[in-house]
């Protein structure tokens, strides 16, 4: 049906974000970066795009909120074992992220998250069995 997924994100510091990304494992790509967004692959199709605010802004029309504050999305990665996800969270809190609610094991599932520097809200899980 679709060939690949963009997640776009408005970040303040890009290099900082970049930074963050590196250390939590996501791919940084060249291909998808210039001097207002830094580009990022996060699986087989799938991409993520932070832009610096004035070009979000320009995408979107919209004012920009703070994610410090409000909730607009929770963006979920599907991984192969609890150990990567808690694993993913320990990478993502060791950058400078904060974790997103506590640990959860549902039986058929087990998720964890956590905050990137600009306050996104990322869920990492996997589906047991």
């Amino acid at each position: 049906m679709f060939k690949n997924m963009y997640i776009n994100l408005p970040a303040k510091e890009l290099d900082k974000s970049k930074a963050f990304y590196e250390a939590v494992g996501f791919t940084f790509s060249d291909k998808h970066s210039n001097d207002n967004s830094r580009g990022f692959m996060i699986g087989d199709g799938h991409f993520l795009m932070l832009h610096n605010h004035a070009l979000f802004h320009d995408y979107s029309k919209n004012p920009i909120g703070d994610m410090q504050k409000e909730t607009h999305a929770i963006v979920t990665l599907d991984v192969s074992s609890v150990g990567e996800v808690d694993a993913l969270v320990q990478k993502a809190v060791a950058a400078g992220g904060e974790p997103f609610n506590e640990a959860r094991d549902y039986g058929f599932m087990y998720a964890h998250g956590f905050k990137d520097p600009d306050g996104h809200i990322w869920e990492i899980m996997c589906i047991k069995g």
